[in-house]
């Protein structure tokens, strides 16, 4: 059911391009394999499915993730939150952060959808530092492995928004922003 919702998700995203709806195949490791010319991402949880797709001629890759607008589970938060990252929370209202746990877990979740495709390498929750911005949605993730043609210290930034129960977040990565 959710396969099936993620391709009628993408196909109205082509639309929405003004094309015609085009097969979203998997490939080996069940991610999308895109058609020819187009790059994009899907992400569902048990209520929501989402597509975002672009033009591959303006857009090197991009990365989307929903989930539930709830607390990560503490036994989650040392998994997912690198040491900075748990120091971050710590000085956050205390009744937010397991909130704010979770919102790295998206915003992660969107990189890994983001790089995937450039790198071809899968990344552990180590590998990159989210720095959000309550503030304006957007975030900062900052590599803290090389992965692929990504270095330390590369950012990728993104943003995030929450709302009817759900956090959204979205990576782009242009071509001109892309590593060599």
């Amino acid at each position: 059911r959710e396969y099936v919702a993620g391709r009628v998700a993408a196909h109205r995203a082509m639309e929405k391009l003004g094309l015609s709806a085009r097969p979203v195949l998997s490939n080996r490791s069940r991610a999308p394999s895109w058609p020819r010319g187009l790059v994009g991402s899907l992400s569902h949880n048990t209520t929501t499915c989402i597509a975002a797709v672009a033009r591959a001629s303006q857009v090197k890759s991009l990365g989307i993730d929903v989930e539930d607008d709830e607390e990560l589970g503490r036994d989650l938060v040392t998994t997912v939150c690198t040491l900075e990252e748990r120091a971050w929370l710590a000085t956050q209202p205390e009744a937010g952060r397991g909130r704010l746990a979770k919102l790295i877990f998206c915003a992660k979740e969107a990189v890994y959808k983001c790089q995937f495709p450039v790198s071809h390498k899968v990344l552990d929750f180590d590998a990159v530092l989210v720095t959000p911005d309550v503030d304006t949605g957007q975030f900062e993730a900052t590599y803290l492995q090389d992965t692929g043609p990504f270095r330390v210290n590369d950012q990728l930034n993104g943003r995030f928004a929450v709302r009817d129960g759900l956090i959204h977040t979205a990576v782009v990565l242009l071509p001109a922003m892309a590593p060599a």
